[in-house]
């Protein structure tokens, strides 16, 4: 579906708002407006809200020049509080992600959100694009050392695998873990408990990784309260045939299904797949 600017500005209405404005993309809230044209140096509008009336998938298509596929679509209009995307390298998880942290800032009040991985290169690496996507809107994001504050007082900051050090935070209305099966089960036993009074998202996103660990078992038992998604190399529009063929000889099929196909694999001490074992014990005739 595409979006002409004349469409844009049909979906989007704008309307003053106060400090405790709620349920709308807040975009200078909460700041007077002298102190806002002294910090920035700029003679800023008068607070506005824009509003638009649609998913956030459209939100997305609409304003930061991104068309989500039907797969990436799927998972940015959940509506489930827990989500875990399945996918295929360069399917583009990082960069939904990005985009879903940025409409989850602007819709919620008094967001928080943290991005965390298996290493903190890739949790900042999600930060600066949801930062660059911002700076699209025009939106000025004021850096505060640990990650960035955008106007509206939406605080996102990246983490790094170290449960000692993450404890500290409290409360995040979502949190989204990228490469989660490559990320320490200590990490998600530490980063989930900070939900418990905001009822906050939670978002693991990851490519295929060994048959063990927090993801793996939760995609392998798909709990009922989850949405899953999962999309493969086939399932991606933007990955040609062509390279996939030479990546499957270049990899070899183990290495290929594991990158391309969503397949978990077995660990180099694990005799018998996950899968199998479970069947070999299923009571369930």
């Amino acid at each position: 579906m595409s979006y002409t600017r004349e469409k844009q500005l049909e979906n989007w209405q704008a309307v003053e708002v106060s400090p405790t404005h709620t349920g709308d993309v807040c975009l200078n809230a909460g700041q007077p407006a002298q102190q806002r044209r002294d910090r920035e140096g700029a003679h800023l509008p008068q607070p506005t809200t824009l509003t638009y009336n649609g998913t956030a998938s459209e939100w997305i298509a609409a304003n930061l020049q991104l068309t989500p596929d039907r797969l990436q679509a799927e998972a940015l209009d959940a509506t489930e509080d827990r989500v875990l995307l399945l996918c295929t390298r360069q399917w583009g998880k990082s960069t939904i992600a990005a985009a879903k942290a940025l409409h989850h800032a602007l819709t919620t009040k008094n967001a928080f959100i943290i991005f965390a991985s298996a290493c903190k290169r890739q949790s900042k690496e999600l930060a600066r694009k949801c930062k660059e996507f911002a700076a699209q809107l025009g939106l000025k994001a004021e850096s505060d050392g640990e990650g960035f504050t955008l106007p509206n007082g939406a605080r996102i900051i990246p983490v790094p695998q170290n449960p000692e050090k993450v404890r500290c935070y409290s409360a995040p209305s979502l949190i989204i873990i990228d490469e989660s099966a490559y990320v320490k089960d200590e990490m998600f036993q530490t980063v989930t408990p900070m939900l418990a009074t905001s009822n906050g998202t939670l978002w693991i996103m990851s490519t295929a990784g060994l048959q063990r660990g927090f993801f793996y078992k939760t995609w392998l038992n798909r709990p009922d309260d989850w949405k899953i998604v999962k999309a493969t190399a086939d399932d991606c529009p933007r990955i040609s045939v062509k390279f996939l063929a030479r990546e499957r000889v270049a990899m070899g099929q183990t290495v290929f299904s594991r990158e391309y196909l969503c397949e978990f694999v077995a660990g180099h001490q694990q005799l018998v797949s996950q899968e199998d074992a479970d069947a070999i014990f299923d009571t369930d005739f």
